[in-house]
């Protein structure tokens, strides 16, 4: 059940990010009948076959490593969103000021490390790349936008 959840918001996630053009066009198309992100979920589907074939316990570790990362940055930016904010009131705060801003981000932030240490040494291969794989497509989407850019400027 958790991962039909997951699946499902991965592949509207794809599609929103599609949709702001930081994915390709494509993974945008929507079911005409159903109204679902179909092509983001057979990318998903072809994904999954594959993954299949590694043993489980590897794609935990995996997942550990990419999780962490993104929830790593996702509280790092509490604290550059807080030092930004200065003085204005917000609807919702951590309590602590700055350092319990830090400490929201530093605690999990540790554990995360301690776990990447205990598991590095199998894992770390894996881990790194799968750590990669999203700044690598950045970097081609990116570079796909500047051409998109370019093209679009000598024809109009």
């Amino acid at each position: 059940m958790i991962f039909l959840a997951y699946l499902v918001w991965y592949s509207r996630l794809t599609w929103a990010m599609a949709e702001d053009h930081s994915l390709p066009k494509a993974l945008a198309r929507l079911h005409p009948r159903y109204a679902t992100p179909y092509v983001a979920l057979l990318c998903y589907a072809a994904i999954y076959s594959l993954l299949v074939w590694v043993p489980f316990e590897r794609l935990l570790v995996v997942d550990m490593w990419v999780t962490g990362a993104y929830c790593t940055t996702t509280l790092a930016l509490l604290v550059r969103l807080r030092s930004k904010a200065g003085d204005r009131p917000a609807g919702f705060q951590v309590p602590g000021g700055k350092p319990g801003a830090w400490a929201v981000v530093l605690l999990p932030a540790f554990t995360w490390v301690v776990a990447l240490y205990a598991t590095a040494r199998q894992d770390w291969i894996a881990g790194t790349t799968a750590l990669l794989i999203g700044t690598v497509i950045y970097g081609i989407m990116k570079w796909a936008r500047r051409r998109e850019r370019a093209r679009l400027a000598v024809e109009g």
